[in-house]
């Protein structure tokens, strides 16, 4: 298995679109929607060793505009049990 190295699945979103969607176009649609050609490049380059992040509104953007849930959009999934399988903790 690959090592993951960006936060985001943006490259590999970007590279699964048809030939005739290029690299212009989708920036061309991403600008109609308030996203630079600068914030698209840099969203994509973000690394997972960072602590920088996409913002929420750029996030669902990007998630209607490649079709997938915001979830698909990171590349790791943080451990979280759901509300039913964790312990609650006694106050001291």
């Amino acid at each position: 298995m690959p090592e993951i190295t960006y936060k985001y699945r943006l490259n590999q979103l970007l590279f699964d679109l048809p030939k005739s969607k290029n690299t212009e176009w989708v920036i061309a649609e991403l600008e109609k929607e308030g996203i630079s050609r600068r914030s698209l490049f840099r969203d994509k380059s973000i690394r997972i060793d960072v602590s920088a992040a996409i913002p929420g509104d750029r996030l669902l953007i990007y998630a209607k505009f490649f079709d997938v849930t915001v979830d698909e959009l990171f590349n790791y999934s943080k451990k979280i049990k759901p509300a039913s399988q964790r312990k609650v903790k006694k106050a001291a």
